[in-house]
């Protein structure tokens, strides 16, 4: 897709802002709760 890093990250940010949230982990939890990822795969 030849994005760079930093643009990546920027929508990273906007989409956690959009979600409500503030980082990753809870961006995997989120994911866990609407069953988007299996617990198992851990």
């Amino acid at each position: 897709m030849n994005l760079s890093p930093k643009t990546v990250n920027s929508y990273r940010y906007r989409l956690f802002a959009k979600l409500g949230i503030g980082g990753d982990v809870e961006l995997t939890r989120l994911a866990i709760r609407y069953k988007m990822l299996d617990t198992g795969q851990f």
